[in-house]
C-alpha cells in the first residue's frame, strides 16, 4: 500500500443529457484547489452536446453498456489509474476545496468517504429534502452504516474492488446499499465540508407522496430482496 502522501485521485462523473450543467461541473473540477490527477467521464449514450463538452476537459470518456448508474459508475471505476475513486453526478458541482477534503480524510485512514450534497436550485420542498438526507447520512454514520450519498462519495479503489463495487442489480439506492458494505473493509467518514451542489429537478418533477413512496418500496426491497428493481422517477426532463 502507498504511503498517504503519495495517494493519486481520479474522479468520476456520470451522465445522461447534460449539456446544461457538464461545463459547470468540469470546470470545478479543473479549479479545484486540489486538482484531481485524473478526471474520467461515463455517458449513457447522450443525443445532445454533453459528449462534446466533456471531452474538451475530461482525460477520459467511456460509454455504459445502458445498465443503470451503478454500472457506469463501475465502468469508470475498473479504468481509474488512482489511489482514490470520487464520484459526482454530471448535474452536480463541487465546493472549491472537495477533493482537498476529500483526500485529507483518505490519508486519516479511512476507507470510505462522503459528504453533504445541497440543492443547487428548487423550491423549499425540494430543498428540505436534500437537507433531510444529509442529516440521516450523517446519522447513518454515527451508527456504522456508512451514509454515503452517489453524488458525493468517494473509496480506496483496492477496497471498492474488493468489495465487487456498486450492485449492478440496483436501480436506485446503489449508494445506501454499498455504504454498508463498505465497512467490512474498514471506517468510513461523512465530512460536512464535503459539499456538492446538486440539481433538485428529479424531486420537482414528482409529487411529495409519490416520492416518499418510491423511497419506502426501495428500501424495503434491499433490506428484505438486496434487490431494487424500481424506476427511479421515471423519464427526467433535462
Amino acid at each position: 500500500m502507498l504511503a498517504v502522501d503519495e495517494l493519486t485521485v481520479s474522479v468520476i462523473a456520470i451522465g445522461f443529457n447534460e449539456e446544461r450543467t457538464i461545463e459547470k461541473l468540469m470546470v470545478a473540477l479543473k479549479n479545484q484547489t486540489r486538482p484531481p490527477d485524473e478526471i474520467i467521464f461515463v455517458d449513457g449514450h447522450s443525443t445532445d452536446g454533453t459528449w462534446e463538452i466533456a471531452k474538451q476537459y475530461a482525460n477520459m470518456l467511456l460509454r455504459d453498456k445502458r445498465k443503470g448508474a451503478a454500472a457506469a459508475r463501475n465502468l469508470g471505476a475498473a479504468n481509474a489509474l488512482s489511489d482514490i475513486i470520487l464520484f459526482i453526478d454530471s448535474d452536480s458541482y463541487p465546493s472549491p476545496n472537495w477533493v482537498e477534503v476529500m483526500e485529507r480524510n483518505f490519508k486519516k485512514g479511512f476507507v470510505a468517504v462522503g459528504g453533504f450534497v445541497r440543492p443547487a436550485d428548487g423550491n423549499a420542498a425540494a430543498r428540505t429534502v436534500f437537507h433531510v438526507v444529509n442529516i440521516w447520512n450523517m446519522l447513518k454514520e454515527a451508527f456504522s452504516y456508512g451514509g454515503l450519498h452517489g453524488s458525493n462519495c468517494g473509496f480506496r479503489k483496492e477496497d471498492f474492488l474488493a468489495i465487487g463495487g456498486f450492485l449492478e442489480n440496483y436501480t436506485m439506492m446503489e449508494d445506501v446499499e454499498i455504504s454498508g458494505r463498505i465497512t467490512k473493509r474498514g471506517k468510513t467518514k461523512v465530512d460536512p465540508d464535503s459539499i456538492v451542489w446538486s440539481s433538485t429537478r428529479r424531486l420537482q418533477q414528482q409529487r411529495f407522496f409519490d416520492i416518499v413512496q418510491i423511497y419506502a418500496r426501495a428500501y424495503h426491497d434491499d433490506y428484505v430482496k438486496n434487490d431494487v428493481k424500481l424506476s427511479y422517477f421515471g423519464e427526467i426532463k433535462h
